[in-house]
Parts: structure tokens; sequence; C-alpha cells
């Protein structure tokens, strides 16, 4: 993997083609949403992107449209990934079952892909992050406030961060994009952290909100039951109750490890071996590491760091402008994360 290369940005630019077409080129780019006009005339727009592997960021200038993500694009298009959007200028109002809410510049918003959303928008220049779910709720739980959120000191140091990440990225290397990415998250994860979290399917949500907590802060492949109870004061009953989904808490935990491993090989500067990474996510064996992350994933760790879409980012990418976005999103939705 070449370090040394800047990571791609792909930019869409409407410039050459007829007034006509201008508005198709920018629908084409979202597939999972009707995206509608709300203004006559040329259609002006103008957007750039990059992969950071566990999230796409992009910022763009476009024109008033209305984007409608009704239960039918959900059930048929499969997206199943957050949406953030910081706002820098214009207005967006989601139309939410408690009624309309608008949001203007220096606001960010929050959308789940897995649930319908109508937005309005006026023209406006924002910067957009795309975000694999378990890469989010891994750090917090899934929040129950959707469309606009709340103001906080931590969220404006998230929208400062994301403003000057878009200035840098032209200039980044590759060797840093998934730790841009970590950062990115847990920003955001402060912004949403005294959010109330959600709890439509998420059985005895908050047992697991504090489960969840708890594993995060100890060391990778340490997680004891009998531990866990006794530290926050729980019945093993209870447990079993909240990651029943799971496959109980344990189960959780070691996919968890693995999917974090997972990552750690698919960064281009990460060049320690198989054992020693899985070693230090808790994983001393390295023939039962190799059956579980078949088993989880479906190829071999060595297969993951030589597939090709890892290697696509040494090498420019191929296709259309929102062929490339299109896949860098749906890719989100993916266990995988590639």
């Amino acid at each position: 993997m070449d370090a040394d290369r800047l990571i791609t940005m792909v930019e869409l630019e409407v410039g050459d083609l007829a007034p006509e077409d201008r508005f198709a080129a920018f629908a084409s780019l979202v597939r999972s949403s009707t995206t509608s006009r709300r203004s006559s005339g040329p259609f002006h727009v103008h957007a750039r992107f990059w992969h950071l592997g566990t999230m796409v960021i992009s910022e763009q200038w476009f024109d008033a449209v209305t984007f409608d993500r009704t239960p039918a694009h959900v059930a048929a298009h499969g997206s199943d990934h957050y949406s953030v959007v910081v706002l820098n200028e214009g207005e967006c109002t989601f139309h939410l079952p408690e009624g309309g809410r608008t949001m203007g510049p220096g606001r960010v918003s929050l959308s789940d892909f897995k649930m319908p959303e109508r937005v309005d928008t006026t023209a406006q220049h924002s910067i957009s992050i795309q975000i694999a779910r378990p890469v989010l709720d891994q750090v917090v739980p899934p929040v129950a406030a959707l469309g606009p959120l709340p103001d906080s000191p931590e969220m404006q140091l998230f929208i400062s961060f994301c403003r000057t990440l878009v200035e840098m990225l032209p200039t980044m290397k590759t060797s840093n994009a998934l730790r841009m990415a970590g950062i990115v998250r847990d920003l955001l994860a402060a912004a949403l952290n005294n959010l109330p979290p959600r709890t439509d399917n998420l059985p005895d949500s908050r047992i697991r909100e504090r489960v969840v907590r708890y594993i995060a802060a100890q060391p990778m492949g340490s997680v004891k039951v009998a531990a866990l109870c006794e530290k926050l004061h729980m019945t093993r009953s209870s447990l079993f109750r909240a990651f029943r989904r799971d496959g109980g808490v344990l189960a959780y935990d070691r996919r968890r490890r693995l999917h974090t491993l997972h990552r750690a090989l698919t960064d281009p500067s990460e060049h320690r071996s198989l054992a020693e990474l899985g070693f230090l996510h808790g994983f001393e064996d390295k023939a039962h590491l190799s059956r579980l992350f078949r088993k989880t994933f479906g190829y071999s760790a060595s297969e993951l760091r030589d597939h090709p879409v890892i290697a696509q980012r040494r090498e420019p990418q191929r296709g259309t402008v929102q062929e490339r976005y299109r896949s860098s999103v749906a890719a989100l939705s993916s266990e995988h994360f590639l």
C-alpha cells in the first residue's frame, strides 16, 4: 500500500453538461431516496467526496430540492447507515411525526437510513458524513433524536473540525484516512452522548447501554460475565435479555473485537502480523482466530489484505462520479466495511 498517496477525491462538476441534464446528474448520486427539484431554471450543483473506509465525507453546493425516502425505498434498497449533515448555508426542513422542524446554518442533522424521511432544502452549502451503523453504535447507542440535533459546545467542536477537515482532505495521505474517520466518529459520539437513546428494537436498552460502555472501557478480550454482573449490579438473566439478539454478551464482545480487528487490517499503514494484531484484540490462539475470522466475514485475513477493494486505494478509481459515490456509500451498509 502506497502510504504516501493522497486520499482520492472524486468531484462532480456539471458545467459541461446541458442545463436540462444537470439535475439528473445530481439526483443519480442518491438511490435510496427520490430527489425532486423545488425551483426552476438551470440547476446548480458542485460536489466532492472522499471515502475514508468507515465513512464517506462529502462537501456539496446545490439548489433547492426535496429528498423523500419512503418505506418502499427503505425496503427496496437496503441502505443501513447514518447520515450526518453539517449545514454551512441555507435551510433544511425535516417532516417528522411530531411536525416540521427547520434548521439553519451552523446546525447539524442526523438521519437513519433504515427509517423513512422527507426533507425540503433551500439552496445550500453543506458537509455530509455517511457513517457505517456499527462504527457509530459501537461508541454510542442509537439516539432517539433524528432530524436537527440540539446545539452544544461538543456539537460546535464537531462542526469546526468537519469544516477544517474538508479543507485539509485534498492534501491528506491515505495512511491517515482511518485515523481521521476515527476522530470524526469520536467527536460525533461526544456530541450525541447526552441525547436519550432510542428504545425501539433495543431490548432492555438501558442495561444494554451500560454494558456496551463498560465493555468499551475494558482491555480487549478481558470481559467476564460474573465480573460484569457484579460491577454493574445486574443479574445474568437481565444481561441475557439485553443481548439476546447478539447471541449473548460474550458473542457481542467477540464480534465487536473482530470488526475492530477487521478495520485494523484494512488500514494501509498497519503492517503488523495477524498473530500480533489478534493478540492485541484479545485473540491469543491464531488458529482459532483464523477460523472465527473466516466464519464471520466469509474470507481470511490474508484475503482481506489482498482484496481488490483494498487494492483500489492504491490505484485511481474508475467509473462515473455517480457510480463511485453510490458504491462508496453502499459499502457502508455491508458488515465488512469495505
